[in-house]
């Protein structure tokens, strides 16, 4: 069931994306709250990618390639290599370092950079089809999709790749992995295939569409829940990595169509598509709310990116890039022992919450009395599952040192300092 916003009042429960004329109302997801709006460039714009640490890469029309620090605060255009200029359809990133572009006539671009620097991987007998997808299943193997059942898979990060056996003549516009082995594609016709040898063999599953409605866009959180989206506002939805597939609302109910889906979670999800149509879920997709108002449509959503369940980009056919969700506040600790001898080193541990800013931390340290000004001792690079960070430094003095540890903030999260710990060193 989708639930749209009510038209009384309508003013005060939404919030207004000038020159795009977006409407979002109140909600849950990544997408309750879309109000950051930019427009790099002019052209086309049909992939977003998410790096990490508020690193994210847009592709477009003739080899655009945008590079956000800033989880979209600001863009800066990278150089296409060769100047290829070829149309790219698709991007995605197996790390903050290793991304792959994909797109017309078999072009695959590679970074090893996080998006800064770009090489073009030339195989000329592999593909000239168009490619439309990209994904990692691995932070080594990655696999890419596209016209005419085009299905190849690269085996070392992107540099060589083969072609797998098609088992479709469609179109296939989305790929989704988890883990290793399990992905699926979706295309036109109500094409879906699925692999469970990461990517090398595929076979198809049932669209329980009538209308056979081409398919845009695919997401999976495990190996049995997924979502596929496309024309008519059409929504699939898989319990058992699908064997089975069921219509999740009735296309009539939302019939623009859909171009991309993100799940995060099981419960968490948005869908982006034509007439700036966002639609999101905090249930697994038993209900939907619509996220503008369809008497004030915007620009054609092509794709969209999240970092987590509260932060999203959206990028669209006229350049424009939306943002949702808000700076998230850190906390950053520090622990110390509380005495230490002059020449030996001294551990650190500390933790960053919420564990997915994933960033770097500084450790400062500071001698008290000593006329001394901060001292940088070390920085250390976050657990991403669980925020936790460890350093040592080795005092040269005695007296009472105090020392902090300082998160700089990255994009969708707050800077954060931690409280002082005091060791005395002897």
């Amino acid at each position: 069931m989708i639930k749209r916003p009510a038209r009384s009042g309508r003013a005060a429960a939404a919030t207004v994306i000038v020159g795009m004329t977006l409407l979002v109302s109140a909600g849950t997801a990544f997408a309750s709250s879309w109000t950051g709006y930019s427009r790099p460039v002019t052209s086309t714009l049909y992939s977003v990618a998410h790096a990490g640490l508020g690193r994210c890469v847009a592709v477009g029309d003739s080899g655009a390639l945008l590079l956000t620090r800033d989880a979209g605060l600001t863009w800066a255009p990278q150089t296409d290599p060769d100047d290829t200029n070829a149309n790219l359809f698709g991007a995605a990133f197996a790390n903050v370092s290793r991304g792959i572009a994909v797109g017309e006539n078999g072009t695959i671009l590679r970074t090893t950079n996080g998006g800064t620097a770009w090489t073009v991987q030339p195989d000329p007998d592999v593909n000239a089809n168009d490619l439309r997808a990209v994904a990692f299943p691995t932070t080594s193997r990655a696999c890419a999709v596209g016209d005419d059942g085009t299905v190849l898979v690269s085996g070392n990060g992107g540099v060589r790749w083969t072609a797998e056996p098609t088992v479709t003549a469609n179109r296939l516009s989305a790929v989704s992995f988890v883990g290793a082995s399990h992905g699926w594609a979706v295309g036109d016709n109500g094409t879906i295939l699925v692999t469970s040898n990461g990517g090398a063999h595929w076979s198809a599953q049932h669209d329980p569409d009538p209308d056979a409605n081409n398919l845009r866009g695919v997401s999976f959180v495990d190996t049995t829940h997924g979502w596929a989206v496309g024309d008519g506002g059409t929504i699939l939805v898989t319990s058992n990595g699908g064997a089975k597939w069921s219509l999740q609302i009735d296309p009539d109910d939302q019939s623009s169509a859909l171009r991309a889906v993100r799940f995060t979670d099981r419960k968490n999800g948005t869908a982006v598509g034509d007439g700036g149509t966002i639609i999101s879920t905090s249930d697994g997709g038993k209900n939907w709310s619509v996220k503008n108002d369809p008497d004030a449509t915007g620009s054609d959503l092509l794709s969209i990116a999240s970092a987590d369940a509260n932060h999203g980009i959206a990028v669209s056919e006229t350049g424009v890039v939306v943002r949702s969700g808000t700076n998230t506040r850190t906390r950053t600790t520090l622990g110390a022992p509380g005495q230490a001898k002059k020449g030996k080193s001294i551990g650190f541990s500390g933790k960053l919450t919420p564990a997915g800013a994933a960033g770097t931390v500084t450790v400062t340290a500071y001698v008290r009395g000593a006329h001394g000004t901060w001292l940088l001792v070390g920085t250390a690079s976050t657990n991403a599952s669980n925020g936790s960070f460890k350093t040592s430094y080795k005092p040269t003095k005695a007296g009472t040192w105090r020392f902090r540890a300082t998160f700089s903030g990255s994009g969708w999260y707050s800077a954060s300092s931690s409280a002082y710990a005091t060791v005395k060193v002897n």
